[in-house]
């Protein structure tokens, strides 16, 4: 199996996508709260 990381940082109103299936992980090195919204 072959993993490839890619770790990048979102500001406030920036968004990603990430393929059905993909493992990912998250992290809020902020003070504001984190807000994540999955859209199926």
């Amino acid at each position: 199996m072959i993993y490839i990381f890619d770790i990048f940082m979102l500001h406030e109103n920036e968004s990603t996508f990430m393929p059905i299936d993909t493992l990912h992980a998250m992290e809020n090195p902020g003070v504001i709260p984190l807000e994540m919204i999955e859209w199926k």
